[in-house]
């Protein structure tokens, strides 16, 4: 079952109304473009697309591998040594 977009869109309001500048990076955006607003990045939110979906290595290893910080959301087999939430947390851990 793929996640409601008004899941994502409530985390993204909530940390926008705790004083974070929040950017929302159209999945079709690669190359310089994604790189640029990376290099500006000082945290990256990696949600699920689905609950229960698989970790997606190869997204979170180009973030890793540029130095940026990633917050992912909580499955089985993520990252060990990635900080990890439910999305209903993303925002406390994330302003932590």
């Amino acid at each position: 079952m793929t996640r409601a977009d008004s899941d994502l869109r409530v985390t993204v309001y909530a940390l926008r109304n705790r004083g974070l500048n929040v950017v929302v990076v159209p999945v079709n955006v690669y190359g310089r473009s994604r790189d640029a607003l990376l290099a500006r990045a000082k945290l990256a939110l990696n949600p699920l697309f689905r609950e229960g979906a698989l970790f997606p290595q190869f997204r979170v290893a180009h973030l890793v591998a540029n130095h940026v910080p990633v917050l992912s959301e909580a499955c089985p087999d993520g990252w060990d040594f990635l900080p990890r939430a439910t999305l209903d947390k993303f925002v406390d851990v994330a302003v932590d």
